[in-house]
């Protein structure tokens, strides 16, 4: 997958420059504790963000999905990612990731996203293992 060994290594430096206690966090918003209230969020604001009801975000939907994402955890108090820790080169090459998930479909849909998260998340692992 083109771009995922860049931009996991983009975000495991992110994580790395937080505090331990902040990545603690980070750790503990992704555990088994609340998975289910944690899918209902994503799915509410996934269909928040598809603001024309297609199933698919497209470039600017995707922002915004990421936009509200980083306001639920910011009210949960853990750290994330904002829009300023990017560039705009890394923000194409986030677009490009999670849509290459279906050829041939322009956007990104709930599976599209879940399915590249999982990628994702393997590749972070693989690399604090080589740590």
């Amino acid at each position: 997958m083109e771009h995922l060994d860049h931009l996991a290594t983009k975000r495991l430096q992110w994580h790395m420059a937080l505090s331990v206690e902040d990545r603690a966090k980070v750790v503990a918003m992704h555990g088994e504790e609340g998975k289910e209230e944690r899918a209902q969020v994503f799915v509410a604001t996934f269909t928040a963000a598809d603001t024309n009801s297609d199933g698919l975000l497209d470039k600017a939907e995707l922002k915004d999905f990421f936009g509200k994402m980083g306001a639920n955890a910011e009210a949960a108090s853990v750290p994330h990612m904002k829009e300023s820790d990017t560039t705009e080169e890394d923000q194409e090459k986030i677009y490009a990731l999670f849509n290459a998930a279906t050829p041939g479909v322009e956007g990104i849909s709930m599976q599209d996203f879940g399915t590249t998260m999982e990628i994702f998340k393997a590749k972070m692992a693989e690399m604090r293992a080589d740590m």
